[in-house]
């Protein structure tokens, strides 16, 4: 983001403020338009990439996008306060993305589980799960029933990996 482009940066804080409502009442609700989300909002929010002022080819211009990135940008002013803005309105939306994927993988896991005790509560033998067993009182551990647990987990955590190309610790 550039600083002194403070009008653009109250915009973009609007922007953001908007896609929050689409992204909240379900209008991006499927994985491809997370995943289509994720790239410019991380980039907004990374702020590796602000600078005070847009890119100039000069000599001292180093200089300043280093002081700007070591002091300037911390001390309240007009212009950091519409690039905070702008940033948190990301990080709103951000948050319900997060929101988002930990329900779609609930909602899976409780699927998954209802499932399970469906099956163990039939009567025919023939349609039994590998992950039956899990329910009973009297289960003792087994290497095969674990691992086919854990391959039914992480398909369930894998469909919802939304985040799992981004650096995100890296940018927040």
């Amino acid at each position: 983001m550039t600083a002194s482009e403070v009008g653009h940066n109250i915009l973009l804080a609007h922007v953001m403020q908007m896609l929050h409502y689409l992204v909240r009442f379900g209008y991006y609700n499927s994985t491809t338009d997370i995943k289509k989300l994720l790239k410019p909002l991380l980039d907004l929010l990374d702020g590796r990439n602000d600078k005070p002022l847009p890119k100039a080819v000069t000599a001292d211009y180093d200089k300043v996008l280093q002081h700007y990135r070591t002091g300037d940008r911390f001390k309240q002013s007009r212009e950091t306060k519409a690039v905070v803005d702008a940033k948190y309105e990301a990080m709103r939306v951000l948050d319900l993305l997060f929101n988002f994927r930990f329900n779609v993988r609930l909602r899976r896991f409780v699927a998954e589980f209802k499932e399970i005790h469906q099956l163990a509560q039939s009567t025919s033998s023939s349609t039994q799960d590998a992950l039956t067993a899990l329910l009973s009182e009297t289960y003792e551990l087994n290497e095969s029933v674990d691992s086919v647990a854990c391959q039914r987990l992480a398909g369930i955590l894998s469909e919802s990996a939304y985040f799992k190309d981004f650096d995100i610790v890296q940018v927040l």
